[in-house]
């Protein structure tokens, strides 16, 4: 093959004069290889233009076919050796990587297959974690607490006072104290056998036998201030009196009635150790008044027909809570109790 294109006539003359087995640089006077050789000129126009006969030296001879494919043998094997290994952890790191990339931290706008992958991979990776939490969350629950707490429902609950009211059907003030002085009486204070013997326990109380009670019950109450709601002032002289609905900064903090004893006057929620509670009409705080009753039946109920008598519920009244604890060392469980009645 001859360089062409970038010779004088000159040059292109000799050539032609060797029949096409010449070499390509003049300077050589040896002997024609024997195998042929590929013959590649370096291209450099502004020196052809400068110094036409300046380049012909400069030619590059390039091995033949198999010395260039045991060369490029021989750099892919120098390459593979510089590679670094890679251990475990990189393929570790790819895969969860590659696990956790969701449609908001990987662009899939041009790509609706990626798009389509990735969104499948997020409903398994969801499914999966909520078959995990549903087995951490239920199954450490066992059964008895159901059946415990319904039990101790059913009991204050569902059982019916002497007029065929029950807790839940409550209404009224009356209908509340036909409650406390019935059904919660009987169901925290148990003195009789099922056949009607006495049952001695001391001082210590035991719901249907087992229940430890644990301390005292606690009756609390919150309450309005009057005219805590506005009367329109057509009516203001035929109405002296009215009570909004629940609201903290509308309770009343007041002292009343008898005065002396903790059911006559307010509490703050810090000093009672209390908690808020979120009802359907709002959350009550849980401060308020109230009175702890005692360890016997007796003294439980003369508190409370104190307190009836002196009418510790009046209009003001806008929610009353039960609140008290007790323990089931049979299965090891503790039920603490709150009821409201608004």
């Amino acid at each position: 093959m001859r360089a062409a294109n970038h010779f004088g006539v000159q040059e292109n003359h000799e050539l032609d004069s060797r029949d096409k087995q010449a070499w390509v640089n003049p300077a050589y006077n040896g002997s024609p290889p024997s195998s042929p050789l590929t013959v590649r000129a370096i291209y450099n126009p502004q020196s052809l233009m400068a110094n036409p006969y300046g380049n012909l030296g400069k030619l590059e001879v390039l091995p033949p076919y198999p010395t260039d494919m045991k060369f490029m043998e021989s750099v892919g094997e120098k390459n593979k050796k510089e590679e670094k290994p890679r251990g475990c952890c990189y393929f570790i790191s790819r895969g969860i990587c590659g696990l956790w990339r969701t449609t908001l931290t990987e662009d899939t706008a041009g790509n609706r297959e990626q798009y389509l992958k990735m969104t499948l991979r997020e409903l398994v990776v969801y499914l999966l974690f909520l078959t995990d939490m549903c087995f951490l969350t239920y199954g450490m629950t066992s059964s008895n607490t159901y059946y415990y707490t319904k039990a101790m429902s059913d009991l204050f609950l569902a059982t019916p006072t002497y007029s065929g009211v029950d807790f839940q059907s409550i209404t009224n003030m009356e209908q509340f104290w036909e409650f406390a002085q019935g059904p919660l009486l009987d169901g925290l204070y148990w003195s009789k056998w099922y056949n009607d013997k006495p049952l001695d326990l001391g001082p210590q109380s035991f719901i249907y036998y087992e229940n430890m009670l644990l301390g005292v019950p606690r009756i609390r109450q919150l309450k309005v201030l009057n005219n805590s709601c506005q009367v329109h002032k057509d009516f203001r002289k035929e109405i002296d009196g009215c009570y909004d609905v629940y609201y903290e900064d509308k309770e009343d903090k007041n002292p009343f009635g008898l005065i002396n004893g903790t059911a006559w006057n307010y509490f703050p929620e810090k000093e009672l150790n209390g908690s808020s509670h979120w009802g359907i009409l709002t959350t009550y705080s849980g401060s308020g008044y109230y009175q702890d009753l005692n360890m016997t039946k007796e003294e439980s109920a003369y508190l409370l027909q104190n307190l009836k008598d002196n009418l510790w519920l009046d209009r003001g009244t806008r929610a009353v809570f039960i609140d008290f604890t007790a323990y089931n060392a049979n299965i090891n469980l503790f039920c603490v109790i709150r009821w409201e009645d608004k």
